[in-house]
């Protein structure tokens, strides 16, 4: 579920609700609107400039799992949250007292730990990958697009205009 900022303002955007890529980047607006930094400010954080960030928020260059992991060391800003809109968008700080009653865990538990985690990469691998192949697709389209344009002007151009011929 999208925060209360974001589903408010979610019929706004003309967009396809279906593509994933486009919740992720509404929540990466939503944690630069959070932080309240402009997109210049923000980009200069993260390492980029503030045309390539433009080009990512804007959705014409695909979110990265880079771009995922900085945010979460920069920000700290949660992967899963980040991805699948799910739980909390920033990680909780853990202090030393959060681990002073924890007990070591048994290597059932770790072995069950290793599965979920290599279970849950396998799902967040699963998803970039149909998300790369949605941005690959689109690329596709709007470069057919393109060629067809190019085709259709290189007619016009070396098609001599038969009304001016006549006279």
């Amino acid at each position: 579920m999208l925060p209360n900022v974001i589903q408010e303002n979610h019929d706004t955007f003309e967009k396809s609700w279906e593509d994933p890529q486009d919740e992720v980047l509404i929540r990466l607006q939503f944690i630069r609107n959070d932080l309240e930094l402009s997109q210049r400010a923000f980009a200069e954080r993260i390492g980029f400039t503030k045309n390539a960030y433009q080009s990512i928020e804007g959705g014409r260059i695909g979110v990265s799992l880079k771009l995922v992991v900085i945010l979460s060391m920069e920000f700290n800003v949660s992967i899963d949250w980040l991805i699948t809109g799910e739980g909390d968008p920033y990680k909780k700080i853990e202090t030393e007292s959060d681990h002073e009653e924890e007990r070591p865990m048994t290597e059932e538990e770790i072995a069950a730990r290793v599965e979920v985690l290599e279970e849950e990469r396998d799902e967040y691998k699963d998803m970039w990958l149909r998300m790369e192949k949605q941005t690959l697709e689109a690329g596709r389209t709007l470069f057919k697009s393109e060629i067809e344009w190019a085709k259709t002007l290189s007619e016009k151009i070396t098609t001599p205009d038969t009304d001016s011929n006549k006279q």
